[in-house]
């Protein structure tokens, strides 16, 4: 029996919207709030039960969290680099969940821009790939970018809840759990981790370092060392992390202000960006003939490749002028 290729595109996107709707329900299951959504997701794991299968999950190998196909894909770099941004982002979703949910997008992009607007398949390929794996991707890079900045932003009031503890005479362990319990996410849960692997065993230095592999902050990097070398050869921690916190909340100030007096250059320069794009796209529909008259002539590819060339240079130009590093 005969199978016409197009029997075998619709048992694709059939399969691919099944996946698609799997993944968005249980992405909304575990994306969805609770009435106790101001505490950290540490302690929501912890009131439910589940400290200890959270963090033997932190804490195995990608072969032992996995089974079957996972475990095969578990073993891909990408996968791994994917897996890593989730954690980053905090997405409660298992990363082949959303790598599933990622291939069913790609695959209903190359279907829909084949069947209903009929454009090339080098085309449509480029577009499902673009709705499959370049959006989620950024989608992701943009969540966790948003909670390394929040964890940023809160990191001095927890220093500052840790040199209080240590005042009064509480060692650390007790200092970073008093944080664990009152900070929200992301420096209440990281902390909290940082916490329980502690409780099961494992040294102060090495939960700091994991610390810092999760949470790829720059004052966060300090602290850690400040801790660990008290750690080793003794001192007055609680001065040094009260004057790391000064410095942290200083140069904070200091970012803002440069944000605001930068302000009106940064905006200039987005308008620089977009308006060769837009003013090229209103001319192309006001004027349709505009530049068709011209593609014929040799020169026009070159003319082209160079503007487009010099435009990406000023735009990285103006970039690395409006946008300082503190």
């Amino acid at each position: 029996m005969e199978i016409h290729p197009i029997t075998m595109v619709y048992v694709a996107i059939f399969v691919a919207v099944l996946f698609l709707i799997e993944g968005i329900y249980f992405l909304t299951v575990d994306l969805r709030g609770s009435p106790t959504a101001t505490v950290n997701r540490r302690l929501r794991l912890l009131a439910s039960g589940s400290q200890e299968a959270m963090l033997k999950l932190r804490r195995k190998s990608p072969d032992e969290q996995t089974s079957g196909p996972a475990r095969w894909l578990a073993r891909l770099s990408p996968y791994r680099k994917l897996d890593d941004a989730i954690a980053a982002a905090g997405i409660a979703i298992p990363t082949y969940r959303l790598a599933l949910m990622m291939v069913a997008l790609t695959v209903i992009g190359i279907a829909v821009a084949t069947k209903m607007f009929a454009v090339p398949w080098a085309v449509a390929v480029g577009l499902g790939l673009v709705a499959g794996l370049l959006v989620p991707v950024i989608g992701i890079a943009g969540l966790r970018r948003r909670r390394l900045v929040r964890f940023q932003q809160q990191l001095p009031e927890a220093i500052d809840m840790i040199v209080r503890s240590l005042r009064a005479g509480h060692p650390i362990s007790t200092a970073i759990g008093a944080v664990a319990r009152e900070m929200p996410d992301p420096v209440g849960s990281e902390f909290g981790l940082v916490f329980d692997e502690m409780t099961y065993g494992l040294d102060l230095r090495e939960a700091l370092v994991n610390l810092g592999a999760r949470v790829p902050v720059s004052d966060l990097r300090y602290m850690i060392v400040a801790v660990r070398v008290q750690y080793g050869t003794g001192g007055n921690l609680a001065e040094v992390l009260s004057s790391l916190s000064r410095v942290m909340r200083e140069r904070a100030r200091m970012h803002h202000k440069i944000t605001a007096l930068s302000a009106e250059g940064r905006f200039s320069a987005l308008i620089l960006t977009i308006l060769p794009f837009f003013t090229a796209g209103l001319i192309a529909y006001l004027n349709p003939d505009y530049y068709r008259s011209v593609m014929s002539d040799p020169a026009f590819p070159f003319l082209i490749g160079g503007g487009l060339t010099g435009l990406v240079i000023g735009i990285f130009v103006m970039h690395r002028l409006v946008n300082f590093r503190v």
